[in-house]
């Protein structure tokens, strides 16, 4: 899938559906972030990628599917959150 601007970081919202890379397919951010062993109270604080097709990343914790890099010539996008 081709990366289409702007992008978003957010934090997960109820009902946000993902499909991680190397998963059989979709599933819901809170379930991946569960599996994860992300306690319950920190999972608000991992930032979401999303652009207007739906999430891209899970930033720190995978990639959708859909993004992955497919040839080695391909384009990779760095993406570096800073803190105030």
């Amino acid at each position: 899938t081709d990366l289409a601007f702007p992008l978003t970081v957010r934090s997960p919202g109820p009902g946000d559906r993902f499909h991680p890379l190397g998963g059989p397919g979709s599933r819901k951010v809170a379930d991946f972030l569960a599996d994860r062993k992300i306690p319950r109270e920190q999972r608000c604080q991992v930032p979401v990628l999303e652009n207007e097709a739906g999430i891209i990343a899970l930033l720190g914790q995978r990639i959708d599917h859909h993004y992955r890099l497919l040839d080695k010539g391909a384009k990779v996008l760095k993406v570096q959150l800073l803190s105030e």
